[in-house]
């Protein structure tokens, strides 16, 4: 077994020797302004995110899908974001209200932006939506506390917490599962996953602390909770933890249904980059696009199925949401190299998206 793992390793590292590039890199531009953000994209390849318009004192939700960034509006307020995005383009976001006094999740969808309301409270923000059109996410109780929410069938649900007081949903699958984290009886806050009957405390005696995300297979990726702050996955009851690029700290924050991860951390010199793990290494992804292209790919903050990555970094003095589309010659499927015992498989291969 060993020796069969040592033999993968040096094929993936001959499989990335191949070529200079991995990934061609797309500036998504921006609404006017000089920074954007791209926080989700759907398995048709839709990109979302938030965007300052020009003047610099607004900031609307965008819509990306191949030609240029759509502007959403708002919910009558100066700030709101995008953070996910399924592949009918709904999208799930976030919206200051008029007056910028308390701020929404919303849905936006054919018809325009739907207020999503709260839980009794002035506040809730939409940051996860599944193909089904559900969204999750928090939202505040009369009494000031927040709990994590899903919005299903035009009502708000309220998830509960881990005993504690208060909760936040951030990542919902196709299936349904959600996760997120939530605080226990004794103030502590952990991870959890929630079926459709109860929250799950996930977080595997302190290994697991946040969860951001979770695929259709079942991976949860966030944070592990011992030492400093650093990138890890839970799947079947295990705590994984996954190295960093040297730096002291590091987050997963997305995670497609074969396994590859996606997420943003220090480096020895203190800067933050964007990375991708196969299951076997974790990589700048910065190292994977166009040389001398004058980016800092800062963070990559969502994946599809297809192995395209949305994220952020800074051009020059401006920050820019962008999308990094694999090359044939892209890492090689987590599915990839553990079908390698069965058949001979050749790794570098070109990532297929799901139907």
């Amino acid at each position: 077994m060993k020796r069969f793992a040592l033999s993968t390793t040096f094929l993936i590292s001959a499989c990335l020797a191949q070529a200079d590039t991995s990934y061609t890199l797309t500036d998504l531009g921006t609404l006017g302004g000089e920074f954007s953000y791209g926080f989700g994209i759907s398995p048709t390849g839709a990109v979302v995110g938030g965007s300052v318009l020009t003047g610099g004192l607004v900031t609307h939700p965008f819509l990306y899908t191949g030609a240029s960034m759509i502007d959403l509006g708002s919910l009558g307020g100066s700030f709101a974001i995008a953070q996910s995005v399924n592949s009918t383009n709904y999208v799930a976001g976030t919206s200051w209200l008029a007056g910028d006094s308390s701020f929404h999740a919303f849905l936006y969808d054919q018809q325009g932006m739907e207020d999503l309301g709260t839980l009794g409270g002035p506040f809730s923000q939409g940051r996860s939506i599944n193909a089904s059109g559900e969204v999750v996410g928090d939202a505040s109780l009369a009494s000031g506390y927040s709990h994590a929410f899903v919005w299903r069938n035009g009502q708000m649900v309220d998830l509960g917490t881990l005993g504690g007081s208060s909760s936040s949903a951030s990542g919902i699958n196709n299936h349904g599962t959600i996760v997120g984290n939530a605080q226990a009886r004794d103030g502590s806050t952990h991870a959890f996953l929630y079926d459709g009957t109860s929250l799950t405390d996930i977080s595997v005696n302190g290994l697991f602390a946040s969860a951001n995300d979770v695929s259709d297979s079942g991976i949860v990726v966030g944070v592990g909770g011992q030492g400093q702050p650093h990138s890890a996955y839970w799947h079947n009851g295990l705590v994984t933890n996954i190295a960093g690029l040297g730096g002291r700290t590091s987050e997963a924050l997305a995670v497609n249904s074969l396994g590859q991860i996606v997420g943003r951390s220090d480096t020895g010199d203190g800067q933050s980059h964007a990375y991708i793990f196969d299951g076997t290494q974790v990589i700048d992804l910065n190292t994977l696009v166009q040389p001398n292209s004058g980016w800092v790919l800062q963070s990559a903050v969502d994946i599809n199925d297809g192995g395209a990555i949305v994220g952020y970094g800074s051009l020059g003095d401006q920050v820019h949401a962008f999308i990094a589309h694999p090359n044939a010659n892209a890492l090689p499927e987590p599915s990839s190299v553990l079908g390698l015992a069965a058949g001979l498989g050749v790794l570098c291969i070109r990532r297929r998206r799901r139907a």
